[in-house]
């Protein structure tokens, strides 16, 4: 069956920093997730961005690492990052989600029939083509919005009722056409509008700020004290925000180099004497935006083989057996790769209370076209062996 996910942030990034200087460390908490390639993490304070480089302290030493050698930066690895950073009582405040997973709160404004545009608190007024916007919801509404399969566009109404037809314009006011006649709506009765937009994997440098902003970005200076100066390329009359280097709250260097497994086709098979189980679950992209790569919920033994493009170079994912499960919990997990010559076998652990985490990463390869995650039971059978993928994905190559 297909695990997908709908949405590419449903999906996993975070700031390009070449040619940011030094800053300086803030009084607020500095602990940060430097997210490797490999998939391994370390936890560190972070003093600084220095051009290419990270400054960090880590075990009492002050390291520097480049930002080329590194895939991002989160808060934390326990605490989902999502402000929503809309608000209740205005109704043309709005947040607005583009395909490539990118997210602006503010003011809508009046624009034109092919763009959406918005007021945003730090990148000033934002033209958003309309065939690249995804989702737009009003006030406070963080709740499910669903994508129509014939591929029109849906809208929430504030009193819980829906529509669906072809959206023309959003500004002061909806114009949406049903059954051929187009009806203006007002913003204080919605609640939300779904696009049907296809996704698109987003490229570039991606930051997630604490305005509830995951913003592409193309320029960034030193700013003064612990600041940093960004532009979004969505900027009408290129302002450049300043933004406290302890308010990001995530990074992604180079977005074109992630594909999250769960975006990807996939099979699952459960062993002979294993007739029924759950099937795999994604996590909420929604609440947890890390690097744009959901978790995924693996309820107990079974195989997952993910359908992989063939620039694919490398698989990573931290898979952890959640406290809960630590009691009982015994199992097998492993990776192997088919390709057109057959099956090769690639690293596995145990996993149990003595070893809960375990980060499986290997190169692809040559050929490979498909990615097997496999959970085996242990020595007390399949009770609690139910794990949970971190970040699992795909890097490819950095000229993606």
């Amino acid at each position: 069956m297909p695990i997908l996910s709908t949405n590419p942030t449903n999906a996993l990034r975070v700031l390009l920093l070449a040619g940011i200087a030094s800053v300086g460390v803030d009084a607020r908490a500095s602990e940060r997730v430097i997210v490797m390639p490999d998939g391994t993490s370390r936890v560190v304070d972070l003093l600084g961005l220095d051009g290419g480089n990270i400054r960090f302290e880590e075990d009492g030493l002050v390291r520097t690492l480049a930002t080329a050698d590194v895939l991002g930066i989160v808060q934390s690895d326990a605490v989902p990052y999502a402000p929503f950073g809309a608000s209740a009582g205005d109704p043309m405040r709005a947040s607005v989600e583009l395909v490539t997973g990118e997210r602006y709160p503010g003011t809508l404004e009046a624009g034109s029939e092919d763009s959406i545009t918005i007021s945003h608190d730090l990148f000033g007024r934002l033209a958003l083509p309309i065939d690249r916007v995804s989702l737009v919801r009003f006030g406070d509404f963080d709740g499910p919005v669903p994508i129509d399969a014939t591929g029109e566009d849906v809208v929430l109404l504030a009193n819980g009722d829906s529509a669906k037809g072809f959206v023309l314009t959003l500004d002061e006011a909806l114009t949406i056409e049903l059954t051929g006649a187009p009806r203006v709506l007002t913003l204080d009765s919605l609640a939300a509008v779904r696009l049907a937009n296809p996704v698109e994997h987003p490229a570039g440098t991606m930051v997630w700020l604490d305005d509830g902003s995951i913003a592409q970005v193309d320029q960034f200076d030193a700013g003064t004290g612990a600041r940093v100066m960004l532009r979004s390329p969505r900027s009408t009359a290129d302002e450049v925000a300043a933004v406290r280097m302890f308010d990001i709250g995530a990074v992604l260097f180079d977005a074109a180099r992630v594909r999250p497994l769960a975006d990807l086709p996939a099979s699952v098979s459960l062993p002979t004497d294993r007739r029924w189980s759950a099937m795999p679950e994604i996590t909420s992209v929604h609440a947890d935006p890390l690097l744009f790569t959901p978790d995924l919920v693996v309820p107990g033994p079974m195989t997952i083989a993910w359908d992989i493009p063939r620039e694919a170079r490398r698989v990573t994912m931290t898979v952890e057996l959640p406290e809960a499960m630590r009691i009982w919990g015994d199992c097998i997990v492993s990776l192997a790769f088919e390709s057109a010559a057959g099956v090769a076998e690639g690293p596995s652990a145990r996993l149990n209370r003595e070893r809960p985490v375990v980060t499986l990463g290997s190169d692809l390869p040559p050929g490979t076209r498909r990615v097997v995650f496999t959970l085996d039971q242990g020595e007390h059978g399949p009770a609690q062996d139910r794990v949970v993928l971190r970040r699992p994905m795909l890097l490819m190559p950095t000229d993606q």
